[in-house]
């Protein structure tokens, strides 16, 4: 049943469902048990599940036709093809708001998905922008002040003792003089790797400053700080050689770190697949390789949709 709900929700959204694929859809819905709640699972997952269930309920219910009414039938197909057209404007809404959401607009400097940039700043400094980053910076006579507004930066500073170099990442403070460190910042909260020199961590919660020396880490959760622990120092910034680096990553965690370089989504379906655990250095340069070697290692069942959504489930 599960494949089949994902097949359905694949021809109801790829705009070329007939009318009479539409009433087997629903008939299917009504026949088979449960069937109705699997399908709600599925769409769920994409956002979609409500466009497809309107569709369905447009055009494959039509209001009975009088019998002197000849243009009826025309009006049946204008409404089909509005409700396709207003199927494909949300779903193409969908897929930009994705591939391109509202905070890497107005960025002083942003890249898109599997996009990294190089820029040097006028004091030479140098920032290294990961996929999906959007970063301002905001340099006067007496400060240089950067804000993340997303994604992953790889910082060398410039020193200049007269001017601090600050980086501001939800609310928090990553101060350096004449250092390298690179700053991710997650759903989950904010990772910081320093790889050389000092940095000073001033918290959004106003607990007192952290230092960390290079080769030291920490993970900045949204109700406080994690321990300074020390990291092998070319993982945090492996993606600098368009390279990721997995050591007993769980799969959950691989697929979010996969979904940031390729367009689309890849979800789990089963969720004991989630807490597997991966291994691995991995070339960025095709990330759906990296989800092939994965897939294959654990004998692992996937499904593309409309060619931009991949589901993974256990075979």
């Amino acid at each position: 049943m599960k494949r089949e709900s994902i097949d359905w929700l694949v021809r109801l959204n790829s705009g070329e469902a007939s009318p009479a694929e539409l009433e087997q859809f629903r008939e299917w819905l009504k026949t088979t048990p449960g069937a109705d709640k699997v399908f709600e699972r599925v769409g769920r997952a994409w956002g979609l599940m409500g466009e497809a269930h309107r569709l369905a309920e447009d055009t494959a219910s039509p209001p009975k036709p009088e019998p002197i009414k000849r243009s009826v039938r025309p009006i049946r197909r204008f409404g089909w093809g509005r409700a396709v057209a207003a199927l494909a404007a949300c779903f193409l809404l969908f897929v930009l708001l994705q591939s391109n959401p509202p905070s890497l607009w107005t960025a002083d400097y942003r890249t898109g998905t599997g996009e990294q940039a190089t820029v040097s700043l006028q004091d030479g400094s140098r920032v290294q922008l990961n996929t999906q980053t959007a970063l301002d910076v905001a340099y006067s006579a007496s400060s240089r002040r950067l804000k993340m507004r997303q994604g992953e930066v790889f910082f060398e500073v410039a020193k200049d003792p007269a001017r601090p170099f600050i980086v501001q990442v939800e609310g928090h403070e990553i101060q350096a003089v004449g250092t390298a460190f690179n700053i991710y910042q997650m759903e989950a909260g904010v990772r910081l790797s320093v790889t050389e020199g000092i940095v000073r961590l001033t918290p959004a919660t106003q607990n007192a400053p952290v230092e960390l020396e290079a080769g030291e880490g920490i993970f900045i959760k949204p109700g406080g700080l994690g321990p300074v622990k020390n990291f092998d120092s070319t993982t945090p910034i492996a993606w600098l050689k368009k390279q990721i680096v997995f050591n007993s990553t769980p799969l959950g965690d691989v697929v979010a770190e996969i979904n940031r370089y390729r367009d689309g989504k890849i979800f789990i379906w089963d969720s004991s697949l989630a807490s597997l655990k991966v291994s691995g250095t991995f070339h960025l340069q095709n990330p759906d390789e990296i989800l092939d070697a994965i897939t294959r290692a654990f004998a692992i069942q996937s499904t593309s949709v409309l060619g931009r959504y991949t589901v993974l489930y256990a075979g």
